[in-house]
């Protein structure tokens, strides 16, 4: 009665205590709100907690076999308590009068004593859990009430319930009796079956429960965590694939049902993740064959399987390392390994394997790949890159869907198949042999595909508005187009590819002689489908003039133009808008005079390279041209003095949208006034002014002037 009346509150008893009895009446009639035992304490002594009104949370350890008499009696507070399984019997009155509304009685009770949960009245369910228990003895007034009370009571089978609560009398207890199978999900605790380490992850599992709608599923990296949810199944198995090699982790689960949880098991299962050996490379040398795989954390030791004719496999090796070679190997054999990680003595898996392996067929020396084929006038070319150690190739070939044909062997890295037809798809492989050609030493791939097609044909190479235009006839079952361009003597350069049957070559430099030739290529643009022109077109690039904006003159319209290298001659050319071109001249300079041209019409003018002789174009021509509305010269009127200034009048000129005017003194240079505020006059001064017809952007003259002018002395 240590601690019975006192005023006691809380008390936090030590996990290192050694306190394994807690006496008869210790805490009746305290003020105790919460109690939690160690788990070293196996008895609890009569009325241990008697009366503890203010009690609320009671923890009983797991080594706990007998709740005693009255040993929560009165605890009004006390509305729930988890009974451990370890408990086997449940003595008179333990919970008698006390704040109980529901009590689980755990499968291992064998019996409940008198009137052990008599006088609850808030109790409205009891659940009967006898998953191995086929007999539970009562005594008298279990479960009496003094008031009328409907209850709740689960049990297995609803239909037979005298199976679980064989012998006891519920109608003189006053209380009615609501049989319900016990399958209620808020009372269930998911039973954990396996948390094991397999490919890619772990693999939890448990027994499932009839009629839920899902299980929610939690883990936590320590026991002292808290659960976290980790995700949904449908099932009765969830597979956690993102768990870290070589840290433990716990894993638990619930049942969901109409929105209501069951219990869970709040140990979970324990277990610690390796990953399975992840095998990296897999190759042939002269000693065996090879195997690498990554470290895997957490473990040490690997354990080297090779698959068996039967399916099964068979151990080869156990190494701390991560490699291994194989050496018991035969020529020509295809081989299937994988890779387990073991506890350090060999004695125990720590993790699942992969059950495809990785395979590969034995030969000493590496596969030889095609790195091109290109098709020529002789037929097609085989290239492949060179093996170690390989003294002889043989090459194959294949049509379609066919069956692989030899062609020949070689000690070169390339082959020439003069036996390829125009039109026809191959299939080209090669494999390293013996120097007598006896053996295979190497295995094959699925070889590379080409499909010869005819040379296409040069039709032109000409001199066009921005560069050189190449075309070329269609050649049938080509996928694309190689442009390729050279000077002199030096190598064909790819200019680039196409699908069409033209190319222009903007990078062109006047003056420059260029070669033009074409190759058919496959699709994806990895090899050449045909040969090509060897000597290819040439052509000496000149562009296009670049041509000035049309200036208007008293003489006509002046044309200009930048200089063309590698030009001999120009030739001019007018139309009216909409027309034809019609050539005004040739001529050396790079600019040309249009005499010829009336005053209201309006031109469009271009220029074209031609040979010194004439009897040819050497370049396009810009097909745009310029244009200019070529204006008379405006007829000057009167000129006279008043108010401190000059005024010039002249004749509207039809089309005129602008003109600029001009001054000179005496026989000086014209210069141009407009309609600036900074040109005054000074008497005594002889002025003599002219006006001239502008374009619409007054950029540039639209016609002439006249030269004698009119003049005035102010």
């Amino acid at each position: 009665r240590s601690f019975e009346g006192s005023a006691l509150t809380e008390l936090k008893i030590s996990g290192k205590s050694k306190l394994t009895t807690v006496g008869s009446s210790a805490f009746s009639g305290s003020k105790l709100t919460e109690i939690s035992l160690p788990a070293k304490v196996t008895e609890l002594g009569k009325k241990a907690f008697f009366g503890c009104t203010k009690l609320k949370k009671v923890t009983l350890p797991d080594g706990l076999t007998e709740i005693p008499e009255s040993v929560f009696m009165g605890c009004t507070a006390l509305t729930g308590v988890q009974l451990t399984p370890s408990i086997t019997s449940i003595q008179e009155k333990a919970f008698a009068g006390s704040g109980l509304k529901s009590v689980t009685i755990p499968a291992n009770i064998e019996t409940i004593g008198d009137r052990a949960f008599a006088d609850c009245k808030n109790l409205k369910e009891i659940v009967f859990d006898h998953g191995s228990k086929n007999t539970l003895i009562f005594g008298k007034e279990v479960f009496a009430c003094s008031d009328s009370t409907e209850t709740t009571v689960r049990v297995p089978d609803p239909k037979s319930p005298t199976k679980a609560v064989s012998g006891y009398d519920w109608k003189g207890d006053n209380r009615t009796a609501v049989w319900a199978q016990n399958e209620d999900i808020s009372v269930r605790t998911v039973e954990l079956v396996s948390a094991e380490s397999v490919n890619g992850g772990v693999e939890f599992k448990w027994k499932a429960i009839k009629e839920v709608d899902g299980y929610i599923v939690y883990r936590k990296e320590s026991k002292d965590d808290k659960w976290a949810k980790l995700g949904t199944s449908s099932k009765a198995s969830y597979k956690d694939t993102t768990p870290v090699s070589g840290k433990t982790y716990y894993y638990t689960v619930r049942a969901e049902k109409d929105g209501f949880k069951s219990k869970y098991d709040s140990d979970g299962l324990k277990v610690k993740y390796i990953a399975v050996p992840v095998l990296t490379s897999i190759y042939n040398t002269d000693a065996g064959v090879v195997l690498t795989w990554g470290k895997v954390g957490g473990a040490s030791n690997y354990r080297v399987f090779r698959k068996l004719d039967n399916g099964g496999w068979a151990k080869l090796v156990d190494t701390s390392v991560t490699s291994y070679t194989d050496r018991s190997v035969v020529l020509g054999k295809k081989y299937t390994y994988t890779v387990r990680c073991i506890t350090d003595d060999g004695a125990n898996y720590l993790s699942d394997y992969n059950r495809n392996g990785l395979s590969s067929v034995y030969y000493p020396l590496s596969t030889p790949s095609v790195k091109k084929l290109t098709a020529n006038n002789n037929g097609v070319k085989v290239e492949w890159d060179a093996v170690k150690g390989a003294s002889k190739y043989r090459v194959f070939r294949k049509t379609g869907n066919g069956s692989w044909v030899t062609l020949n062997d070689t000690t070169a890295t390339s082959y020439q198949d003069t036996g390829a037809a125009m039109g026809t798809s191959y299939t080209y492989t090669v494999r390293c042999v013996s120097a007598d050609g006896k053996a295979y030493l190497s295995n094959y791939n699925s070889g590379s595909s080409i499909t010869r097609v005819g040379t296409p044909v040069l039709s032109s190479v000409s001199n066009v508005n921005g560069g050189v235009e190449i075309k070329w006839n269609k050649v049938s079952g080509a996928a694309g187009y190689r442009v390729f361009r050279k000077s002199g003597s030096d190598d064909w350069k790819s200019l680039g590819d196409t699908t069409s049957t033209s190319y222009t070559d903007k990078n062109a430099k006047s003056g420059n002689t260029y070669s033009y030739t074409v190759r058919c290529i496959t699709s994806g643009t990895k090899f050449y489908a045909s040969d090509y022109d060897h000597t290819g077109k040439s052509v000496t690039y000149l562009a296009a003039p670049p041509l000035q904006a049309p200036v208007g003159s008293s003489s006509g319209v002046q044309i200009s133009w930048s200089g063309v290298r590698g030009a001999a001659k120009y030739r001019v050319f007018r139309r009216f808008v909409g027309g034809s071109w019609q050539v005004l001249g040739d001529t050396t300079g790079t600019s040309y005079t249009d005499s010829s041209a009336a005053p209201g019409k309006t031109y469009n003018y271009t220029v074209r390279c031609v040979s010194s002789d004439g009897s040819s174009f050497t370049s396009d021509y810009d097909h745009s041209g310029r244009t200019i509305t070529y204006l008379a010269a405006p007829a000057l009127g009167s000129v006279s003095k008043g108010g401190g200034a000059i005024k010039i009048t002249w004749g509207r000129v039809n089309g005129a949208t602008q003109y600029r005017v001009f001054r000179k003194i005496g026989s000086g240079n014209w210069q141009a006034i407009g309609n600036t505020n900074a040109t005054s006059v000074k008497a005594g001064v002889t002025y003599t002014y002219t006006v001239r017809c502008l374009t619409p952007d007054g950029r540039n003259y639209a016609g002439g002037y006249d030269a004698a002018g009119r003049s005035i002395t102010y």
